[in-house]
This record gives structure tokens, C-alpha cells and sequence, in this order.
């Protein structure tokens, strides 16, 4: 997928293509696309056939190359890629991989082979490694009842509620289930795997990560480090989907909890990175909320009469503690916030004492 990048860069990795597979099957304008993209905005697909061999002496299976008109976000532009496979192909799985992640040989094949053992688990996940300043290693992700997430870096760090969207593979049922769109649109970024896994649990289905599979995730290369516009699309994706997923016997609380919750966490946030804006974060969360909740809304009547296990069930698999409240207390722990220096008048110095003449 090329999610709405310069047009210069798919006319280059075309041109890269074609040196190594030859010119591509076919090209096809806008006016000639399928009519089960239609809804996307799609410009142009380049395809090459599966070939025996190339100059690096490489199998190469089949490749489509799919360039949209603009940044649909990690949600439209995988959609986008999804549902072409989909019916191109029919596939069992589909395989999610971010642009910032490296992959081992075998690892596709361990976790082919771990989603045939086990038919009811719909999501699988590799060990992920990181850089070792964010996250060593992930052994998938936690979440808690108010929406708040966590990784785990080891087995007996709390539950496994969800799988990283970072390299995601998926059930072909599950994404049937949803209608053929494998997330959310309007999410556009962050919590969409979230959103995927928690509409699976509904659904009964389980989640694991394949401890034999691994790749390594750059992590950030995309959207960079942590900061007011990232976090707010956090906190604005995270309340849609407890509005989505949630029965209304248990959002009576957890939504309250999760609105007070990201109002503790940008004070904090702003605190230790000196920058206002965070405040302002839960606010502009809650209004894009409101904004949209017809659709939210919609999409809810849709996933709710889905549902074969009670929010009591699936809280088994979420951590009982705030996730929100344990990283606020991890980083007090860590590293005390700087000081805070007000404008005043200086303070005398004392004078130095007299030297002893003995």
C-alpha cells in the first residue's frame, strides 16, 4: 500500500520492481478499477505476476502495489489493502506489517501453523523486540476496563488482552464479522488493534502471541515520539471504543472513570514534559467524540447483537489495576519531575566566612 505518499515515490518502487520482475501485469487507471474499491479513494494498482526466479536468484510470489489519492491513516490504508486480498484471493489469514518492521524467515510460517492448532483464536501476534530505550521485547498488550493499554514485556506481566497492529495476523472470519473492513475508518490512527481485538472477544474468540515467532519493530518511525496531537488520538480513539464495545450496564462507570482518568494523565503529562497543550487533550477528545457518536452509535447496533460473552467474561482478560494510574506512579518512581523556578527577586548571597588566623 502506498497510503497517499508523493506520487514520485510509487513511480520509483515501481521502477525498482520492474527491474527485478519485469513490467508490471497491469496498470489500472482510475477509471478501471474494481467496484468493491469504489468507496476508497483509489487511484491507480500495479500488479506483477508470480515469477520463477529474478536477478537476486530470489521465488517471487505474486505482488500488487495499490496508491491511494491521500493519508487514509493506518486504518484506511490497510482497509484499502485488506479488502482487495480479499477478494483477489481469498486468503485464510491476512498478515498486517507496519513500514518500520523486520521480520525473520520462519516467522509467517510459525505463526500460520499456531493459527491452524488453534481454530477459536482469531488474532496472533510475534514476539515484537524494540529498541531497548522503549520496549525490549512485547509479548502483546494489556488493557484495562477504562480503555487504557500497556505492553507486556513478559508472560506474568498481567493479561493478554490484544495484539499489536505493528505485525498483526488475522482470521478471515473475524474481518467477515466486521463487515469486510478490518478497522475502524474513523479511528484513522492508534487503538484500532484495540478496537479489532475487543470486537473479537465479543465474539468469543482468542488472542496469542506465538513466543517461536519474532521481528523487530523500529517504533515511531512514522509518527515519532509521544506528543499532544499522538495523545490525543489516543484518548479520543480509546473512548469511542468503550462506547462501541462495552454494554451500557458497565460504560455507567468505566466511562466516567476513563474521562477523569485521561484529565489525571494530561496533567501529568504535561507536568513532566513542560508543554500545556496535553491539557487541552481530554477535552478536544470528548468533543470529537460527541461529534461523531451517531456513528459510533451505528456501529455499536452493529457489534452488540454479535456478542456471546458478557463483559464480566471478558474482564477476566484485562488488568484489574489502572493501567492509566500504574504508569503515572511507575514515573514518579523513575525519575522525579524538574523543578519548577517562578520569577522573583534574586536572594542575597550569604558572604563567605572569614578565614581563621591561627
Amino acid at each position: 500500500m502506498d497510503n497517499g505518499s508523493n506520487p514520485g515515490n510509487t513511480a520509483q518502487l515501481a521502477a525498482a520492481l520492474h527491474q527485478d520482475r519485469g513490467a508490471p501485469r497491469q496498470h489500472r487507471p482510475q477509471t478501471d478499477l474494481p467496484s468493491f474499491l469504489s468507496s476508497w479513494p483509489v487511484e491507480e494498482i500495479y500488479a506483477w505476476e508470480s515469477t520463477p526466479g529474478s536477478t537476486a536468484g530470489l521465488n517471487h510470489p505474486e505482488l500488487t502495489l495499490i496508491r491511494t489519492r491521500k493519508n487514509l491513516g493506518y486504518t484506511g490504508g490497510n482497509n484499502v489493502g485488506v479488502a482487495y486480498e480479499l477478494r483477489a484471493h481469498q486468503p485464510a489469514y491476512v498478515l498486517i506489517l507496519n513500514n518500520d518492521v523486520l521480520v525473520t524467515p520462519d516467522m509467517l510460517d510459525r505463526l500460520v501453523e499456531a493459527g491452524q492448532a488453534q481454530a477459536r483464536v482469531a488474532l496472533l501476534q510475534p514476539t515484537v523486540q524494540g529498541p531497548a530505550e522503549i520496549q525490549a521485547t512485547t509479548l502483546g498488550l494489556q488493557c484495562d476496563r477504562f480503555g487504557a493499554t500497556y505492553p507486556r514485556s513478559h508472560s506474568k506481566e498481567g493479561p493478554l488482552f490484544y495484539a499489536s497492529g505493528a505485525c498483526l495476523l488475522i482470521r478471515r472470519e473475524l474481518i467477515e464479522a466486521r463487515q469486510g473492513r478490518c478497522f475502524d475508518d474513523t479511528l484513522f490512527a492508534y487503538h484500532d488493534d484495540l478496537d479489532l481485538a475487543w470486537h473479537a472477544r465479543l465474539l468469543g474468540y482468542g488472542i496469542d502471541c506465538v513466543p517461536g515467532a519474532s521481528c523487530w519493530h523500529a517504533q515511531g518511525t512514522t509518527a515519532g515520539p509521544m506528543s499532544p496531537w499522538m495523545c490525543y488520538l489516543i484518548q479520543r480513539n480509546r473512548l469511542r471504543v468503550l462506547v462501541k464495545h462495552q454494554q451500557y450496564s458497565t460504560l455507567l462507570w468505566t466511562l466516567p472513570a476513563a474521562l477523569l482518568l485521561q484529565q489525571v494523565t494530561a496533567v501529568a503529562r504535561s507536568w513532566y514534559s513542560r508543554d500545556p497543550h496535553y491539557l487541552a487533550v481530554p477535552v478536544q477528545a470528548l468533543f470529537w467524540n460527541l461529534r461523531r457518536l451517531r456513528s459510533t452509535l451505528r456501529l455499536r447496533r452493529h457489534i452488540q447483537p454479535q456478542r456471546c460473552l458478557p463483559d464480566r467474561l471478558i474482564a477476566r482478560h484485562q488488568a484489574r489495576r489502572s493501567l492509566d494510574l500504574a504508569r503515572i506512579l511507575r514515573r514518579l518512581g523513575r525519575r522525579p519531575p524538574r523543578a519548577v523556578h517562578f520569577p522573583g527577586p534574586p536572594r542575597p548571597t550569604a558572604s563567605p566566612p572569614p578565614r581563621s588566623t591561627c
